[in-house]
């Protein structure tokens, strides 16, 4: 049997303990005996990125610590399963109360959270995006804090029947389809400073909703935008949208003075407004009224010029005005439908 060189064995050793002094470097935990055995133990145990995700109060008062990424991900819908792993423990999502995210978790998967029906609170300091469906149809939840978030994910405030706390986020630029969507009793300020593109119904069927709608940046909205708010009569700026979709404020309270300069007034905007009876003013910029322009506005009553700019007039124009009796002045030789004025 040969010789072992002494050299190699004294270099072995310093090897392992600058090995255990890395890892003690990088926030591993350090075995009792630091030999050359419990090494390859001792790399795998190590945290990688996050060291832990986070905490979650069960009904029965327990806090838990979210502790892997697996942990973590178990919190979202998985294959329709109800239960997450939490410190090895199986734990039905329905016990989850509050969840406290850290700071570093910067995103939330789909369906993080969907099955927790007994959830109250959440706060996430550090995401910044969603998936989509995130606390969709919590029927508890009363309090969400997401400071930095930018990019909101479809679905994520879908259904929240009590959901009634003051929104605020600072940081939202865009939201998917049906974010803020049927939040039955929702109605208190809600504030989107940086907010440049709203999906599909934002903010529809709010049925409760009247309060300060804080959009000074938003241009381009989806279709149904506040359609069903049907409390609402908040001022808007129609002005600011470079784009909007069908029936954006139809079946609303809506009955302020609107002065509208884009080139197209979109399909159904005031629709089944049925108490609208306030000015309307469009400027020579409008060159397109699309379908259903104030269509069945009940209670409109005003006397209405249609600039000579307007070359076409979409069909059911007027319709349902069942009141009305002022005169409506055409400047130019706008081209309606035949369905129009009945």
């Amino acid at each position: 049997m040969a010789d072992i060189d002494p050299t190699l064995v004294t270099r072995i050793a310093q090897g392992v303990e600058a090995a255990y002094d890395a890892i003690e470097e990088k926030g591993g935990t350090l075995p009792q005996d630091k030999n050359l055995d419990n090494l390859a133990s001792t790399v795998e145990a190590m945290p990688t990125g996050i060291t832990n995700y986070g905490t979650v109060k069960l009904t029965d008062d327990r806090t838990l610590t979210i502790q892997s990424m697996h942990e973590f991900l178990s919190m979202a819908e998985n294959g329709y399963s109800y239960n997450m792993t939490i410190q090895g423990e199986s734990i039905a999502q329905t016990l989850v109360k509050e969840v406290y995210l850290n700071e570093a978790v910067t995103a939330l998967p789909d369906y993080f959270l969907y099955n927790c029906t007994n959830l109250t609170k959440v706060s996430a300091p550090g995401v910044i995006g969603t998936g989509g469906s995130v606390f969709k149809s919590q029927a508890k939840l009363t309090e969400v804090y997401l400071p930095k978030l930018q990019i909101l994910g479809p679905q994520c405030f879908y259904n929240l029947q009590t959901f009634n706390q003051q929104v605020e986020f600072p940081e939202l630029v865009k939201v998917a389809d049906d974010c803020f969507y049927s939040m039955g009793t929702f109605n208190q300020p809600a504030s989107f400073p940086k907010l440049v593109e709203a999906g599909a119904n934002f903010f529809s069927q709010n049925t409760s909703f009247n309060s300060t709608l804080n959009i000074p940046l938003l241009t381009r909205v989806g279709d149904y935008f506040l359609r069903n708010c049907s409390s609402f009569n908040q001022e808007i700026n129609f002005s600011q949208f470079e784009s909007m979709g069908i029936h954006c404020l139809s079946n609303t309270a809506y009955n302020r003075p609107v002065t509208f300069d884009r080139p197209t007034w979109p399909n159904g905007l005031l629709g089944d407004c049925l108490s609208f009876n306030s000015p309307v003013t469009l400027t020579n910029n409008v060159k397109k009224i699309e379908e259903h322009f104030l269509y069945r506005c009940s209670a409109f009553n005003q006397d209405i010029t249609i600039p000579a700019s307007v070359n076409t007039v979409g069909g059911y124009f007027a319709q349902g005005w069942s009141n009305f009796q002022k005169v409506i002045t055409f400047e130019g030789n706008a081209i309606g439908s035949s369905n129009n004025y009945s």
